[in-house]
Formats: structure tokens, sequence, C-alpha cells
């Protein structure tokens, strides 16, 4: 994500914190939920579950970047 994305979403590092205080979904969600789309249907469920879970990995994937451009903002700081 670009430095003048994040800027915009979240101005200071306050904000963007307060934007992320509650947390998605976990894994045991994510397959409570699968089983309760595809009760009776293991490949369904399994297919919804491996969906959910992808969707968690590209949200940690997009929160280690944007934690390690506050990294990178805060070391310039200095």
């Amino acid at each position: 994500m670009s430095l003048n994305k994040i800027l915009k979403m979240y101005p200071t590092f306050e904000e963007w914190v307060s934007a992320h205080r509650h947390s998605s979904c976990s894994v045991s969600y994510a397959l409570e939920d699968a089983l309760e789309i595809g009760p009776g249907n293991p490949i369904e469920a399994l297919e919804s579950y491996i969906s959910g879970l992808e969707e968690l990995r590209s949200e940690i994937d997009a929160e280690i970047s944007e934690a390690n451009f506050w990294i990178g903002y805060f070391k310039k700081q200095k």
C-alpha cells in the first residue's frame, strides 16, 4: 500500500490504531461460518473455510504492510 493511500485513510498513527482496534473474524470463526454454510457437505464447507482463511491471510498481509510503513515513518522522524 502506498504512503499517500495510507495517509489519506489514516492521517495520523492514532487514527490508524483506532481503526484497527477491532479484529476481524479469527480462524475458528472462519471454520464455524464455513460449517454453517455447508452443513452436511464437507467439500462445500472446506471450500468456504479455505476462502475465509484466504481473506484472513490477505487482511493480515495488509496489516503487516501498514505496520511496517509506520515503523519506517517513525524511524524517519527520529
